[in-house]
């Protein structure tokens, strides 16, 4: 039964139709809308917010707030607010002067000359020299206001073009996420009780790191499913976060995938939420199942969630996470972590993925990883860090003598490093960095950067 229900979500979700000829359309979540003539996934939102909180509710749903890059793409984003909303006349955007007044660059740190710069007459005039934040006004033009004024906003993620075989599953294989989670057929789902506890906003990036999200239930059947893995994995445990929160809107509860608390499981406690002290943002499950609103920073375990509309597997790197390119000449899969993190956190991110800091052993590593960050325009990554140089996979935290995160031990190759200088035992700097150029240095563990993770394709 189980390999009928399979190739009946495949023909669902993946395969072409037969009988009409047309290909299947790319698939992110299904209140986001997929536009082919951009490559890219769409989501008006009705609520209208600062810029500030729309970049953050765009980031809890896995995408970015809206800029037009270019003309089509303004109309584009234009026509989805007209199916959506007809009576909005403007939209705020991710582009600002708050950094250099006069010159405004979107959010990823490109000067508007260079993507879309049609703004309406007399604008941009800095009113009151505070209109700092951008509109796309309802005729296609820009005009400047000032970034606490709240408007409608549009959420968008790209593309990300795969090879051909990345797809979600392949016919006839045996579904699989990660070793450490277990799979439910009847909610359609992978499950992963963690029992170590983190604060609510760390519980929600770890689970993103293993490809998932913090989970809240869908409907009693799933808290009923839920709340038995919970007993038959950590029965001791007596609450969890859940995926549920209000941290955007005040009051208004939503889930990390964006689903209003009304369209989802709710059995609150009797008298919650109440928001004890105006500071009770998030919220615990306990194991009989009923809710209470609790300060985001308490740490309780948790448990993430794969939804099966979501799944897919990177077959080339035979992992869950489809964000591993392949070295072919190696077997090795590589990936940039654009997020800068202290070595220490890097080392941490990299587990969770399942793999490691990336390991340099001879020369064509390095190059392959100087060619990879170089590629993904890592130069133009905005942010507060230490920039032409990324995390890698050595150190001598443990003051035994410098050795790979695999435990091997360091290539002490002179060629291999800034200046000829290989470090020694002695060394203050006891983490392990590598330049864009590919030349490794030692780095002060606590300084934070850009850092590359490592999966090794096993044969």
């Amino acid at each position: 039964m189980f390999s009928h229900t399979l190739l009946a979500l495949f023909a669902l979700y993946i395969l072409p139709s037969i009988s009409d000829g047309q290909k299947a359309v790319p698939f992110f979540r299904k209140d986001y809308t997929y536009v082919e003539e951009t490559q890219a996934f769409y989501k008006f939102h009705s609520t209208a917010l600062s810029r500030s909180e729309a970049k953050r509710t765009c980031a809890l749903e896995g995408t970015s707030l809206f800029f037009p890059e270019n003309d089509a793409e303004a109309d584009t984003a234009l026509k989805i607010r007209r199916e959506d909303h007809p009576s909005t006349d403007s939209m705020i955007l991710d582009i600002t002067d708050i950094v250099s007044e006069g010159t405004f660059v979107t959010g990823d740190g490109r000067n508007i000359a260079s993507v879309f710069n049609r703004w309406k007459s007399g604008e941009p005039n800095d009113i009151g020299g505070g209109e700092d934040c951008v509109v796309l006004i309802n005729d296609g033009t820009l005009n400047d206001i000032h970034c606490a004024s709240r408007f409608n906003f549009v959420c968008k993620r790209k593309l990300e073009k795969k090879d051909s075989c990345n797809k979600r599953y392949l016919e006839g294989e045996k579904l699989k996420h990660r070793q450490d989670y277990t799979y439910i057929e009847a909610t359609q789902g992978f499950y992963k009780f963690h029992k170590d506890p983190l604060p609510w906003l760390e519980a929600r990036r770890m689970c993103a790191l293993e490809g998932a999200s913090l989970f809240h239930p869908k409907n009693e059947a799933e808290a009923k499913e839920a709340l038995l893995l919970w007993k038959n994995t950590a029965p001791a445990k007596k609450w969890i976060y859940s995926g549920l929160s209000d941290l955007i809107s005040e009051g208004t509860f939503v889930t990390v995938n964006g689903e209003n608390s009304v369209d989802v499981y709710t059995n609150w406690k009797r008298g919650q939420p109440d928001d004890f002290r105006k500071r009770e943002d998030c919220v615990l499950m306990t194991n009989d199942g009923l809710m209470n609103d609790i300060v985001c920073t308490d740490k309780n375990s948790f448990i993430c969630k794969k939804n099966i509309d979501t799944y897919e597997w990177n077959h080339n790197c035979n992992i869950y996470n489809m964000d591993y390119k392949l070295n072919q000449k190696t077997g090795k899969c590589y990936k940039l972590h654009t997020k800068p993190m202290d070595w220490n956190g890097a080392n941490a991110a990299c587990s969770a993925e399942l793999t490691h800091l990336a390991v340099i052993n001879d020369q064509q590593d390095a190059d392959y990883l100087a060619k990879l960050v170089e590629s993904t325009l890592a130069r133009s990554i905005g942010g507060n860090y230490i920039r032409g140089l990324f995390h890698v996979g050595f150190s001598n935290k443990a003051k035994h003598g410098w050795t790979t995160v695999e435990g091997t031990p360091l290539n002490k190759n002179a060629a291999l490093w800034w200046g000829d200088n290989v470090p020694d035992d002695s060394d203050s700097q006891q983490c392990g960095a590598m330049f864009y150029s590919g030349r490794l240095t030692p780095i002060d563990c606590n300084l934070r950067s850009l850092f590359v993770c490592e999966h090794q394709v096993k044969k």
